[in-house]
């Protein structure tokens, strides 16, 4: 097993909540992180799917930029930030198996648990989807 932590990040406030406790843990562990914003839009016409495609990605280096810019105010450099095109869950879950990662860690809105499953939340289709072990961090109130 690799001593990486996979960190799914989103620009959320949950995603902000898991990144410092990734950092938290990665540091207590010595461990590195792959930081990952992993993206696909619903299924529609073709020109629209690649005009979508394309501006989700661009949101995606935009959040990816805001991690690595948390991380630097966190003093935490052992790091390498990643765009994967792939559903949310199924992204995080491929990174953390080809890289024999530790850990995935997402942040949470708080949501209840039958209205995670519901809406397909990626935190609920993680713990199905990946024997690894998850750790879901709620945001804070602040």
């Amino acid at each position: 097993m690799n001593n990486e932590l996979i960190l799914g990040y989103d620009g959320s406030a949950g995603a902000h909540a898991a990144l410092i406790e990734a950092v938290r843990l990665a540091r207590d562990l010595g461990a590195t992180l792959g930081v990952v914003f992993s993206y696909e839009p619903p299924a529609r016409e073709a020109g629209e799917v690649a005009d979508q495609r394309e501006a989700i990605r661009e949101l995606g280096v935009q959040i990816v930029q805001e991690a690595e810019a948390r991380l630097a105010d966190l003093g935490f450099a052992e790091y390498e930030a990643l765009l994967i095109d792939d559903r949310p869950a199924d992204g995080l879950v491929r990174v953390a198996d080809e890289r024999d990662a530790r850990m995935i860690v997402v942040g949470g809105a708080g949501e209840r648990p039958i209205a995670g499953a519901l809406l397909g939340a990626t935190p609920h289709n993680l713990l199905h989807l990946t024997d690894r072990p998850v750790l879901v961090v709620r945001q804070h109130d602040d």
